[in-house]
């Protein structure tokens, strides 16, 4: 365990809440295609992994058992239809008891589909880059789309050329530096009441900026946002004791298998149809 360097905890459950670009009606081929691209993505690093199965039927703990590399120390732990946000709750907890000796840590879903061979020099380089505490594999369409956030990237990311880049918010999938750093209350605030965005905002931007958006979403009589940002400065205030930088690739690894918010300038169907995982489930 002291040589590992990436600890998963994965939470799965058994229904397709959205339409998603392969398999939309046979969760267990889903999620058994993007475990197995996941697989494939870590490629030779030395991983732990432990399974948060919410409800899940037999044939489910089977997938994962043949589909987990064996090379991987693995563990389970079957809930009993608790939902999302305890699940996730679940996921804090075991990072935090678990993660040791620099091994970086991951929020894992069921329904991200990852490139060959792409995690291996992610997880290497969040290592080793002094500057980064959080970082997402998969380049939501969001940051090209809303101009709160297109507007907050520019900013940060002015004079820089490379190819990651700091965000002011993703989803829950996504990967910790130093588990030390990471507080389990603030992020238990994950609710019907918070969602993510306002949590990564409070996380990533200042108080200012955030008082600068609200301001500017109140103008617009923009409710969604004026909510966010609402909550993001109340988070902020009282609850958010450590900032944190979140980066992104410029070239997606990742995508969310949801069609509406597929990652751009891949072509996933094509790497999904392709991929020896979905062709030996067809033939089922």
């Amino acid at each position: 365990m002291n040589d590992l360097d990436l600890v998963i905890a994965y939470r799965i459950y058994p229904k397709v809440s959205k339409p998603t670009f392969i398999h939309e009606h046979d969760k267990l081929k889903l999620a058994q295609v993007c475990l197995s691209s996941l697989a494939q993505s870590a490629a030779s690093l030395r991983v732990r992994m432990h399974c948060i199965c919410d409800g899940c039927p037999a044939e489910y703990i089977e997938m994962l058992r043949a589909t987990i590399p064996p090379s991987w120390m693995v563990s389970f732990d079957q809930t009993d239809r608790i939902g999302n946000y305890k699940t996730f709750s679940r996921q804090i907890d075991f990072l935090k008891e678990n993660v040791r000796n620099g091994a970086i840590a991951m929020f894992a879903e069921d329904d991200y589909y990852y490139l060959p061979g792409a995690l291996e020099s992610f997880v290497k380089l969040l290592a080793k880059n002094k500057d980064w505490d959080y970082a997402t594999p998969y380049r939501h369409p969001d940051t090209e789309t809303v101009d709160y956030w297109v507007a907050e990237i520019g900013r940060l990311n002015s004079g820089h050329r490379k190819e990651y880049r700091y965000v002011p918010s993703t989803c829950l999938t996504f990967f910790v530096k130093d588990i030390s750093q990471f507080d389990p209350q603030f992020w238990k605030m994950y609710s019907r009441r918070f969602n993510d965005t306002p949590l990564w905002a409070a996380l990533t931007l200042e108080h200012i900026r955030l008082l600068h958006y609200l301001i500017r979403a109140s103008f617009r009589f923009d409710k969604s946002f004026i909510k966010i940002f609402v909550q993001s400065l109340v988070l902020k205030l009282f609850r958010c004791r450590v900032a944190g930088k979140l980066v992104e690739p410029l070239t997606n690894i990742a995508t969310h298998a949801e069609i509406k918010f597929l990652a751009t300038g891949i072509d996933w169907y094509r790497m999904a149809h392709s991929s020896s995982a979905l062709t030996s489930l067809d033939k089922d």
